[in-house]
């Protein structure tokens, strides 16, 4: 028979009839609990067993040095490089992370969200959050100090760290312009987010600064994933005639458009010049090596945790958003348009 599970905080909120908050808040002391509800949450924390976690509050600080970082996955080296900046800086500051993937499900990442309202840390780091809105009141409820990184989507007043987007996709865009391309299409992120929005802009003013007229039917949505760049790609190079030049808003789905490229016959940069956005390690796998925007992602990471550590040291401070800089990585995968056909007239 195997062993019967420690109870969470979830399991005495639904045997009183509470939320996990309002336990929270009867575990933590606070007097904005009415006396009944109080007697009930005790009640219930006795019949199920459940034991808090005194780790924060046993200590002289009434700190426990633990930061909670809830990602998606860590299957992207964008994710994991985040998460190597987080771990490198928190543990220079003598900080512990517990970390979390929520994976698609957006009601687990509320979840472990909440999970982690207990006292068990310090604060938070929610990397791309989907709910953004929804943590507010509920993390000011708790005053448990959060940092988003790479998130601007909707409104959401929690401090945050991201890199300049719209002006990276500028960068890209103009690029590909100055070159001689007038046919550009464009594979956005997932368009629910900051990032996936702010590329987009920027892709828009560089053509409109250029006088270029923006064509919606080169732009294509993706979702930062390689397949969502080949499949798009797959759409756009069927267009007669096909774009000349596509600047996709991630590396993984400028990988998907070389795929799509080579099946479709075109050399890159020859016949077909691609420019990313991330500039990850595994771009410089990639044949020709990739044009891309350079994301201080790495550095998000280690922003977030001392942004986060100034929050913990001053509570009432405002709630800033940090941009990092992003710069342009010029590789092989770029070339004037007819790049190919000049250099046979030439050989």
């Amino acid at each position: 028979m195997p062993p019967r599970s420690q109870p969470l905080l979830a399991d005495v909120a639904k045997h009183a009839g509470v939320s996990t908050m309002t336990v929270s808040r009867v575990l933590n002391g606070s007097d904005t609990v009415s006396v009944k509800t109080r007697a009930r949450v005790l009640e219930a924390i006795e019949q199920v067993g459940y034991v808090p976690n005194m780790l924060a509050r046993s200590l002289a600080s009434g700190r426990s040095r633990l930061i909670g970082l809830v990602v998606w996955e860590l299957t992207s080296s964008y994710f994991t490089e985040i998460v190597r900046g987080v771990c490198q800086e928190a543990d220079a500051s003598g900080f512990h992370t517990v970390l979390h993937t929520s994976g698609p499900n957006q009601d687990r990442e509320l979840g472990l969200v909440s999970s982690m309202l207990g006292g068990l840390v310090d604060g938070l780091l929610l990397v791309l959050p989907r709910n953004g809105e929804r943590y507010v009141e509920l993390l000011q409820t708790e005053q448990l100090p959060c940092v988003l990184i790479d998130n601007r989507a909707l409104r959401a007043d929690l401090p945050t760290v991201q890199a300049t987007n719209e002006a990276g996709a500028f960068a890209a865009t103009q690029h590909l312009i100055e070159l001689g391309h007038r046919r550009i299409a464009c594979i956005t992120g997932n368009m629910q987010f900051g990032c996936g929005l702010q590329r987009l802009d920027g892709y828009r003013r560089a053509l409109e600064e250029a006088g270029i007229p923006f064509d919606p039917a080169l732009v294509r949505h993706g979702d930062f994933s390689q397949p969502a760049g080949y499949a798009c790609a797959q759409e756009l190079l069927a267009l007669s005639p096909h774009p000349t030049a596509i600047f996709a808003s991630s590396d993984p789905m400028a990988m998907g458009v070389y795929t799509a490229a080579y099946e479709a016959g075109l050399s890159v940069p020859d016949q077909l010049s691609v420019v990313g956005f991330n500039d990850t390690p595994e771009v410089l796998q990639m044949r020709p090596r990739l044009t891309t925007v350079h994301q201080p992602i790495f550095e998000m990471g280690s922003e977030a945790v001392r942004l986060l550590q100034n929050l913990l040291d001053a509570p009432a401070a405002s709630t800033p958003i940090v941009e990092l800089q992003t710069h342009l990585v010029m590789r092989q995968s770029t070339a004037a348009p007819g790049h190919g056909q000049r250099r046979l007239a030439l050989s």
